[in-house]
């Protein structure tokens, strides 16, 4: 419910809304290893997406950005989830540091200068523990992202039909 856009937001991110994730890293790194890095993004400082009405010069500047011209880095795809099954996870079960029901992800529309349709996953803080960390609960509970971010990803030449495809290396070079 919340938005904290100031450069041309659409305003709150809506339950029904797609979010994507742009996939980029080492050609070592498969998609799976790189939304894991995503999910601790989330845990850390945010986890950032494009809303589904993201323009391709948004996805295109993410993509930029992330490869920064380094040919060791290059864009494997885009995961792709929608914010209702992000704030649809939540804690199954009393536990030391989270209470049954507890929402585990929070989905904020973070629009940045250029990127009006910015959003962030940001993992929610476990309840206060003495010998626990947050850490703690987030490993635990990660694996419940990682699913939903590999339920659907798309390769650069699958994601909007390819129009991505050229925007940076989606292969190591020959």
């Amino acid at each position: 419910m919340i938005s904290v856009g100031r450069h041309g937001s659409p305003g709150r991110v809506r339950t029904s809304e797609a979010l994507h994730s742009v996939l980029v890293g080492p050609a070592d790194l498969s998609g799976d290893g790189i939304a894991i890095t995503l999910i601790t993004h989330a845990e850390r400082k945010g986890m950032s997406v494009l809303r589904d009405a993201a323009s391709d010069t948004e996805f295109e500047t993410i993509i930029s950005q992330r490869v920064k011209g380094d040919p060791k880095r290059w864009f494997h795809g885009v995961a792709s989830l929608h914010a209702a099954d992000v704030r649809s996870l939540s804690a199954d079960a009393d536990t030391e540091l989270r209470s049954a029901g507890d929402r585990l992800y929070c989905v904020f529309d973070t629009d940045m200068a250029g990127l009006p349709h910015h959003a962030d996953i940001i993992a929610t803080m476990p309840r206060p523990h003495d010998k626990k960390k947050p850490k703690d609960a987030w490993r635990t509970e990660r694996g419940r992202m990682l699913a939903l971010m590999l339920n659907q990803i798309s390769t650069p030449a699958q994601f909007r039909a390819g129009s991505l495809a050229n925007v940076a290396p989606t292969s190591p070079p020959q």
